[in-house]
């Protein structure tokens, strides 16, 4: 597990900011680091580095890491553009060690990424599933994106997945591409 706490400094008051890393698209070679933290975190299936090749080949898109300084792993978000390129399937969003302010920090930046990235592809909508207990953690940092609340989704309204025990699907809506000066309606910022 990394523990990235003393390597993050504070803004006034006592919140965590994102100096000290970067969020770039998934590579084949993040797959060492996804699998320890998929392997850490509850409920999570360890991705095989058969998929994380292929995610990182047709879902660069979406499929994105934050690493700090030295290329550590920190998080990493898998997520798959649904067949009628309106939806969006984020299917992981693990996050390694720290306390709870440096995860918020890392996942709020991979939902940023992953948001922003899904705008710019006309992906309006997002299906995630979790455990129960996590939807609170998880709403602050969808709104902290610009999405909806997560909603459940009733199973027979649901796509295709399959839970892990107890989980529940959940539904997000992106925020509305917010047209840039001389763009036009629809333009997305650059």
């Amino acid at each position: 597990m990394v523990d990235v706490s003393d390597r993050w400094s504070a803004k006034a008051g006592s919140s965590v900011h994102r100096e000290r890393f970067r969020t770039r698209a998934l590579t084949p070679a993040d797959e060492a680091g996804i699998r320890a933290i998929a392997r850490q975190t509850e409920g999570f299936t360890v991705p095989s580095a058969y998929i994380i090749w292929m995610l990182s080949r047709t879902q660069e898109n979406l499929c994105r890491v934050v690493s700090n300084g030295d290329n550590s792993l920190l998080g990493y978000c898998l997520a798959l553009a649904c067949s009628c390129r309106e939806e969006a399937f984020l299917w992981q969003i693990g996050v390694s060690g720290g306390g709870l302010k440096t995860k918020i920090v890392v996942m709020q930046s991979l939902l940023d990424a992953c948001v922003e990235q899904a705008r710019r592809i006309g992906i309006r909508r997002g299906f995630f599933t979790a455990l129960p207990v996590r939807i609170s953690y998880l709403n602050r940092c969808l709104r902290g994106s610009g999405c909806s609340e997560a909603c459940e989704v009733a199973e027979h309204n649901a796509p295709l997945y399959v839970p892990t025990p107890g989980e529940k699907l959940y539904r997000t809506t992106l925020p509305e591409v917010v047209p840039i000066s001389g763009g036009g309606a629809g333009a997305t910022p650059a």
